[in-house]
């Protein structure tokens, strides 16, 4: 049976020069939710799933994000086949990066996952490796 997932690209977005992504410290990327659904009259509800150093780290834990039909991943297998958009192999910075259904399939009811790029402000945060993961702040000197 033929596909008809859903993708497109703005011009925003650049093609992938096989280059590992760098860890720049003045930027972070937030994952979101977006859910849309009829018996809540089609009002958006947004949910941060998590903020990540680099984009590589967001778009890698992308497909394990829950939604109310499993994980991301598991609804486009099971439920989704036809109907979600994936951009993970070529992520905006800003925008749209996995979706399941659509405003113009079913009921309209659609759950999305938004990465976008922010500045870090402040000072800079690091991670310890105890099992406790609490930040230090650098020391002044």
């Amino acid at each position: 049976m033929a596909s008809n997932k859903r993708s497109s690209k703005s011009d925003s977005e650049s093609d992938d020069d096989g280059e590992e992504e760098e860890e720049d410290p003045s930027q972070v990327y937030v994952l979101s939710t977006i859910s849309v659904d009829h018996a809540n009259h089609h009002r958006p509800v947004h949910v941060i799933v998590g903020v990540y150093a680099t984009k590589a780290a967001a778009v890698a834990v992308a497909g394990s994000v829950q939604t109310e039909y499993g994980s991301f991943d598991d609804a486009i297998n099971e439920l989704f086949e036809e109907d979600h958009i994936d951009h993970r192999p070529d992520p905006p910075d800003d925008g749209c990066l996995l979706q399941l259904g659509s405003r113009a399939s079913g009921e309209g009811d659609f759950v999305g996952l938004k990465i976008q790029m922010f500045p870090l402000q402040g000072g800079l945060l690091m991670m310890t490796s105890s099992s406790n993961n609490n930040a230090k702040k650098p020391k002044a000197n």
